[in-house]
Formats: structure tokens, C-alpha cells, sequence
């Protein structure tokens, strides 16, 4: 892990160093001896030496100095060996934090196990909030100054509207309008407070939560913006925000969860569906960029399609960006995928409509089905291509022609031997859902002669045209034969 000085600063406490630290920057890798004639240090290093030989002043005697580009630290009354020793220490400390946290985060420590490292390190209070202000973890919360954020907290256990509807101001003066997903130093509005360093926790590129660290001092401050992250990290990962019954995981984590068939709680399932429309449909909608830059594509739609005022869900899985979405928000889903991408690069499938939130998985087989049922690009539903599919799988059987009613075979066979239309009567019949005179209308008969073929066919075949099971058989049968007729015909023939 690399240092800066102030981070070095902050374990050098005990020696009350006087700081004078212009640019502070982790670059810090090691540490060096300087001599009287130096003049310039690099930021690669710390570098130590005797600040009265350096500054040829009598004040400095017995003083030793620590020097990096334009910063310093003067330690007054330190021993040489000592003070060597412990700036090591400080990297074998800082390096020894960052691998205790990494394993953490490797097996999802918990809260009150990182709570345990913030507090080794940091002295002022570190506060974990969920998106809402609900606090969920704290560290040195007796060190809290703000009155009015410990009675919230005391009493209410939440960072409070009031605290939230503060103006707060960057560094330069700027007004801050939301947090971000890195570290920023933040302070109210027209006060002279030292503020607080803030940042999102993220998990999968979404916001679970975020945190306040309450520095004591502008020192302080410097630190925190460089331990912040590393904290963070551990805390985005933890059993809290990432166990399976956890509410605090992002909408994104949950999906992706549901779609590697990984168990799901219902009470996590409609903590998702929460943040869906609950007036219409939800649909799962599979995008596929067909040119050479799809990495970047699909990174750049997940963006966009956050940014968007559609209440939405979205990821990245196995190359494709995967949208659950509300019907209502089709429109304006499909205006911002081709507004980036042209539509004759992406592929589209869109699964049926999802009803059960545990059929999620099912979703996404659909619109993958529908996306890889051509190798053209363009947006393909799987409804319009359902029954197609169906019939294209019942006919790669060799045996499926022979399961087909026995009456398509009798009455193709009488009407070629006697040169009647009973074979087309009755598949108008079933076309025209057994509404008699509709069927009639389309076979250009009168209504009794229809009623005298259909009573021919039953007699023929031995049928009874008001059974439902034998008209669902008819149907499926006519069905299956009309799709091996219609492949014929698209098929080009052999060479």
C-alpha cells in the first residue's frame, strides 16, 4: 500500500509532529536518507534526515525532519532510531490494514468485524448509513460533536431529514448536490466546521448505502479521504449488504443472483420489485451489441439507461446488458439504446410477460431465445415467436408426422380419391374457432353445406367435433402440418 504523508503523520501522532504538508499525495513507497546538500525530494519516498543541518537554523537542532516534495513533517525530541523504526512500522501497519480488510471482503466479514479495523485506525466517529439515512454501523460514536446528529442518533437511529437537508460545500467552495462513489470532503454551508468526508458505498456499480467520517481535525481529514475507500470496499461486501437475505443489496446484485439460479427470499424478491412500477407488466429485455466495441456498449448503456427517470433494473451478464423493466417503459428504453447505438448493430429479445418474480431465470431464457432465434440484428419478442419455436421443436422428431390426428391422413386421402375439399372444410372449420358461419363466409358455401361436410367428416372419422380434447388434438395436428408444409417450402433444396 502506498502512503502519504499525512497517513504517515497520523501514526507518528504519539510524537506530536509539527506538519506542514502542501500536496498531499499516496505515492509514498519507501523511505530514504537525505543529506545537508539536498535540495528536492521525490514523491516516490519519504525521506529523513536532521532539520537543523537542513534548514541551518538553531531553532531546528534536535529536530528531526521527514521530507516529500514540497511537504514535511518535524518531529522535535525524536531519536533518530526510533523515529526510522516507526515510519516502517507505519508501512508495515498501513500494508498489514489493507490485507486484513481485502480478506474481509474476500468472505464477506461482517459489520462489527470492520467496525473492529476502522477502530484500530481511526480515531474519530465513522458512521454507515443504507440509502435512506437508517444508520447501520458505527464506530467511535462517543466522539460525536454535533448535537444535533447525536440526538438523531440516540434517538432515532437514523442520520436525520434535518442533517440531510443541510447545504454542503466542497472544498473549493462549490456546492455539493449528491455524494459520489469516491471520497469528497464536504462541510455546511456559511460555518466554519472541518466537515465530513462522505462517500457511497457502491455494489455492482449501484448505491447501497454511504458513509460519514467526522475528522477532529484538518489532519485528519486528509487521512480519512485516503482510508475511506478501503473501508468502503470492505463494508460494500459485507454479510450485511451481501447475504442472501440481506435487504441492503443492490437491485443489480439481486438479479444477477436470480440469474445464476442462486436461492432468493421472497422478502428479497419484493424489496426488488419494489423499485418496479407496479401498474403494468414487468418484462426482461436482453441487449446484444453485434459490433467490435460491445465491452464499451454495454457499459455505456448500463449508464444511460441509470440515468433515465424509468424505474429500471440493469446489468451485465455473459456479454449481454439485461434490462427488467415495466411495459409502460418499453418506448423509452428502446428511444435510449438506439440513441447510443445504432439499431443496426444491437439485438433485442424481449421474454414474456413475467408474472412470478422467482420466474426471472425463466425471463431470461425466453428473451435469449428470441435473440438468438436469428443472427440479424433488430428488437424480436418471444410471444410472436412462441408457437413457431413450439412447433419447430415437436417436428424435429422423425416420429412426430405419425402422431398427427388420423383424420388429416383419411381426408387428404378422400379427397384425392373422390376430389372433395373436406380437408380444407375442416381446417377452416378449426381456423375459424368453430364459429360456423364464419367458416361458411370463408369457404364460399352456403351454411347448410358446411353443416352437411362437417357431419360427413365426423361419420368418416369417426369424430366428435364437440369434444374440446378432440378439437385441442385437431387444431395441434393442423398446426404441425401447416409448419412442415410452410419449412418445405422456405428450404432451398439440396445441390
Amino acid at each position: 500500500m502506498k502512503l502519504s504523508m499525512s497517513l504517515i503523520a497520523e501514526y507518528l501522532a504519539p510524537y506530536q509532529p509539527e506538519c506542514h504538508i502542501l500536496e498531499d499525495t499516496q505515492t509514498i513507497t519507501g523511505i530514504r536518507f537525505f543529506s545537508d546538500q539536498q535540495s528536492s525530494f521525490s514523491r516516490e519516498h519519504v525521506y529523513l534526515g536532521s532539520a537543523d543541518g537542513y534548514f541551518q537554523d538553531p531553532r531546528y537542532k534536535n529536530t528531526l525532519l521527514l521530507a516529500n516534495g514540497q511537504n514535511q513533517i518535524l518531529c522535535r525530541g525524536a531519536e533518530y532510531e526510533d523515529l526510522l523504526n516507526d515510519v516502517l512500522s507505519a508501512f508495515d501497519f498501513y500494508r498489514h490494514l489493507e490485507e486484513q480488510l481485502l480478506i474481509l471482503e474476500a468472505r464477506h466479514g461482517s459489520f462489527r468485524e470492520i467496525v473492529f479495523w476502522v477502530e484500530s485506525v481511526i480515531s474519530d466517529p465513522f458512521l454507515v448509513f443504507d440509502l435512506e439515512g437508517t444508520l447501520l454501523a458505527c464506530a467511535n460514536p462517543e466522539r460525536i460533536t454535533d448535537m444535533e446528529l447525536t440526538e438523531n442518533i440516540l434517538k432515532k437511529n437514523s442520520l436525520g431529514s434535518n442533517i440531510i437537508g443541510r447545504i454542503f460545500v466542497n472544498e473549493d467552495g462549490v456546492i455539493s448536490h449528491d455524494l459520489t462513489a469516491y471520497p469528497q470532503h464536504l462541510h455546511t454551508a456559511d460555518t466554519s466546521d472541518i466537515g465530513a468526508v462522505a462517500m457511497y458505498i457502491m455494489q455492482h456499480g449501484e448505491r447501497v448505502g454511504f458513509v460519514l467520517l467526522l475528522p477532529s481535525t484538518q489532519q485528519r481529514a486528509s487521512t480519512a479521504m485516503y482510508l475511506a475507500p478501503l473501508f468502503v470496499r470492505a463494508f460494500a461486501m459485507s454479510v450485511e449488504f451481501t447475504g442472501e437475505n440481506s435487504l441492503y443489496q443492490s437491485p443489480r446484485s439481486i438479479l444477477l443472483r436470480l440469474l445464476n439460479q442462486e436461492t432468493v427470499s421472497d422478502t428479497v424478491l419484493d424489496s426488488l420489485f419494489r423499485r418496479l412500477p407496479t401498474t403494468s407488466a414487468t418484462f426482461m429485455m436482453v441487449c446484444k451489441s453485434m459490433s467490435i466495441r460491445n465491452y464499451t456498449h454495454r457499459h455505456l448503456l448500463i449508464q444511460e439507461i441509470g440515468q433515465l427517470p424509468a424505474k429500471t433494473i440493469s446489468c451485465e451478464y455473459q456479454d449481454c446488458v439485461i434490462i427488467l423493466l415495466a411495459e409502460e417503459d418499453q418506448t423509452a428504453i428502446l428511444s435510449c439504446i438506439h440513441k447510443e447505438i445504432p439499431k443496426k448493430n444491437m439485438a433485442i429479445g424481449v421474454s414474456m410477460p413475467i408474472y412470478d418474480h422467482h420466474l426471472i431465470p425463466i425471463a431470461y431464457q425466453q428473451a435469449i431465445l428470441a435473440l438468438n432465434l436469428s443472427t440479424e440484428t433488430g428488437i424480436r419478442y418471444c410471444r410472436d415467436l412462441a408457437v413457431s419455436y413450439l412447433l419447430d421443436t415437436l417436428c424435429e422428431k422423425e416420429i412426430a408426422i405419425h402422431l398427427l390426428h388420423p383424420a388429416c391422413f383419411q381426408l387428404s386421402k378422400v379427397d384425392t380419391e373422390c376430389h372433395s375439399e373436406l380437408y380444407q372444410t375442416l381446417q377452416t372449420f378449426l381456423f375459424c374457432k368453430m364459429n360456423r358461419t364464419e367458416a361458411a363466409e370463408q369457404l364460399h358455401i352456403h351454411l347448410n353445406t358446411l353443416k352437411y361436410r362437417l357431419n360427413r367428416i365426423e361419420e368418416l372419422c369417426r369424430i366428435d367435433l364437440k369434444n374440446p380434447k378432440e378439437l385441442f388434438y385437431l387444431q395441434l395436428s393442423f398446426a404441425i402440418e401447416d409448419h412442415m408444409q410452410n419449412q418445405r417450402r422456405t428450404t432451398p433444396p439440396l445441390p
